[in-house]
């Protein structure tokens, strides 16, 4: 690559927010207008790098919260701000929900990987008659929302697989965010949960991103150990936290 995941990760969320990169860690809480779709809903977007804090209103008339958040702000600093209890304080009369902290982690290329091919773990074509059966056998092997907290999905153009003898028992698979950046999505079968496999296919899928010149970040709650241990046993590093306050419509 001939730019740093942390430009790529800065160019993609400065334009989610709405905002300039050099904000992303000015240290001192911005708060920026986004203006959006008027069926879109009201969103208040919390981004914390360094030492820096911004907060975006996804608002199709997005004055009213400007207002009111930068009135929450004051001359709070931007640890401060980045608080669940303060937004329930400020905004809890308008019974939103409160998502995160989300911590955000950049893969680094450049740590120590194991070198040996795993022979278990490789591409799967969901086109393929064979690879289209196994990824619907592991989707029935738990409910929906065990599925969907994976964010795995059959049509993402890259998805990697682990088999257990001919069993698939893990996929990983890209997340498109931007031009240069790729999420990362990654789902286990129940059974074979703590036994390394979410870590076998998702080390290969992210070598195979880097490969093609892409940065790669995943994305976990701060409370999921187990999702938080394998980004840093896989050399992911600590890029930013967010907090998301969504207003009933």
């Amino acid at each position: 690559m001939d730019f740093s995941p942390a430009e790529a990760a800065d160019e993609f969320w400065a334009a989610f927010l709405g905002c300039e990169t050099e904000f992303l860690d000015a240290g001192r809480t911005v708060v920026v207008p986004r203006p959006s779709a008027k069926d879109a809903g009201e969103t208040l977007f919390l981004f914390r790098k360094g030492t820096g804090c911004v907060a975006s209103v996804m608002s199709h008339e997005p004055a009213r919260l400007v207002h009111a958040m930068m009135k929450l702000v004051g001359d709070r600093p931007p640890a401060e701000v980045f608080d669940k209890a303060l937004l329930r304080f400020g905004f809890g009369s308008e019974y939103p929900t409160i998502n995160g902290p989300i911590a955000v982690g950049l893969f680094d290329a450049e740590a120590p990987q194991e070198e040996a091919p795993d022979s278990s773990v490789r591409p799967l074509n969901s086109k393929a008659r064979a690879d289209s059966e196994a990824l619907r056998r592991l989707f029935g092997s738990t409910d929906i929302a065990d599925w969907e907290r994976g964010g795995v999905e059959f049509d993402h153009p890259v998805i990697f697989g682990a088999f257990e003898s001919e069993t698939l028992v893990a996929v990983a698979s890209a997340v498109p965010w931007s031009a240069r950046l790729e999420g990362v999505a990654v789902f286990t079968h129940p059974g074979h949960r703590r036994h390394g496999w979410g870590r076998r296919v998702t080390r290969a899928l992210c070598r195979h991103v880097t490969a093609q010149g892409h940065a790669v970040q995943m994305a976990a709650p701060e409370g999921d150990t187990a999702a938080l241990g394998l980004a840093r046993a896989l050399g992911f590093h600590d890029y930013a936290e967010t907090i998301s306050v969504v207003f009933p419509r």
